[in-house]
């Protein structure tokens, strides 16, 4: 359970990054399924941590190191905090925000989790 939803299956792991779209947002891309991130979020490579934020662009070179690889792990834990581990050792992590929605996952398919803000009561979760 997270915070009171039992957390869906991401069934993400194994999945190859095919692509990063970068607007107001970030999107990252496997295959038929689209995470995108929406507030300040952290990359871990290399024994560095960088604080990235989607509305910072020209702050965002360090998510390149990500591109091309394969998701080793990806979860939910009981904060809200979406965790996507890369084969090549690198951690990307979106915690819950205050204020606005941090992170969704849309497909396959009709499948969509949005983590709404702080207090929100939970993950919200369409199949």
């Amino acid at each position: 359970m997270v915070n009171g939803v039992d957390a869906p299956a991401l069934q993400l792991e194994g999945a190859d990054l095919t692509s990063i779209r970068i607007d107001s947002r970030t999107h990252l891309t496997f295959g038929a399924t689209e995470v995108t991130i929406e507030t300040p979020f952290r990359i871990t490579a290399d024994g560095q941590t960088y604080e990235l934020d989607p509305g910072a662009q020209s702050g965002l070179g360090p998510l390149l190191v990500i591109y091309p690889d394969t998701l080793l792990s990806a979860g939910i834990d009981t904060q809200l905090t979406l965790r996507l581990e890369f084969t090549g050792g690198q951690m990307l992590e979106v915690r819950e925000d205050p204020s606005f929605e941090s992170w969704e996952i849309r497909g396959p398919d009709s499948r969509l989790i949005v983590c709404p803000p702080a207090g929100g009561g939970g993950l919200a979760v369409w199949h």
